[in-house]
């Protein structure tokens, strides 16, 4: 009776789920159908169940009791069927009807033919908006980047200079020790600069490389000259030290540009000028002029240079086993 009431249920609920298809409605409906096919599989498991008593098919028990013990009984009993007779309609029914079992394999498939074509296009479509939401957020961080560097161009490194030469105003120090260090003309031999400090970092020990000197100037004109100064003169000096001045910039340039380390080394080894060009562009003077550009070529991150292409370029315009 309950395995009828439940099939009945089942094919109906089955026949809405594939008329008019609705996860909401399936994850309700489906309850049914796994209560159905659990009640099919316990009735079939019960079925196969055997009876570890195995009963004389002629002789009942209870009967045989009586008898040896209260033998003036065994009159007034009744005729009782064999034990064996009553299990045996459960011992032989079919544990499950193979038509049947057809039918629920024809169901779930069905089922999950109907689930492949309703998520297939949806999952194409999640795909594809995963697709462009990571395009979004490269060009973002791209944005960002840019941004940042924007905000970077009044801004100098100064690397090389020891520690507390600029005493306890570095402001005031750096108006006035660029100028004389780069030989730079300016008005009162200073040069209006917004603030300047060392890299926040641990100070380092007497034998350890100084902390780089951040300095932000009050116009991009005075920074650009002071930088284009820097690259005239060359080799620049104070208190026996080399000093160095580069744009400040963001971090994620200066990884791209790290990339060119082991083609730089080479370059001076052989005695090669290069140069590095915004963002992170290579360019190399041989000779008075610019043979070639070369930027980072990217395939994962981080960044990384393609070395052998590199070398074979160069070889076509530096002297020959130089690299």
């Amino acid at each position: 009776m309950l395995g009828s009431l439940l099939f009945s249920i089942f094919i109906n609920d089955l026949q809405s789920i594939l008329s008019n298809f609705s996860f909401h409605y399936l994850q309700m409906r489906l309850s049914y159908i796994l209560l159905y096919i659990t009640y099919c599989k316990s009735k079939a498991l019960f079925n196969q169940i055997s009876v570890p008593y195995k009963a004389d098919s002629h002789v009942n028990p209870l009967r045989s009791y009586i008898s040896m013990n209260k033998p003036e009984a065994t009159a007034s009993l009744p005729d009782l069927p064999p034990m064996e007779e009553e299990q045996q309609p459960l011992l032989t029914e079919d544990a499950l009807d193979p038509a049947f079992r057809q039918t629920i394999q024809e169901i779930t498939a069905n089922i999950t033919r109907v689930i492949d074509e309703k998520l297939g296009p949806l999952s194409q479509t999640v795909q594809a908006r995963v697709r462009g939401l990571e395009n979004q957020i490269q060009r973002m961080a791209e944005l960002i980047d840019d941004l940042e560097n924007r905000g970077r161009r009044k801004n100098l490194r100064v690397i090389g200079l020891p520690e507390d030469v600029e005493g306890t105003n570095p402001t005031k120090f750096f108006a006035s020790w660029i100028p004389n260090l780069l030989e730079l003309e300016t008005k009162a031999g200073r040069v209006k600069i917004e603030r300047a400090h060392r890299t926040l970092a641990p100070k380092p020990g007497p034998n350890q490389r100084p902390r780089p000197v951040l300095i932000r100037f009050h116009n991009f004109v005075d920074k650009q000259r002071v930088l284009d100064a820097a690259r005239r003169k060359g080799i620049v000096k104070y208190q026996e030290s080399s000093i160095m001045f580069f744009q400040d910039l963001s971090a994620s340039i200066l990884r791209k540009r790290k990339g060119f380390e082991d083609v730089k080394k080479r370059l001076r080894d052989i005695g090669a000028k290069y140069m590095m060009l915004y963002p992170a562009t290579l360019k190399i003077i041989h000779d008075g002029e610019a043979r070639r550009l070369f930027t980072l070529r990217t395939r994962n991150s981080p960044f990384f240079l393609i070395h052998t292409t590199v070398t074979q370029d160069l070889t076509t315009f530096l002297p020959q086993n130089s690299l």
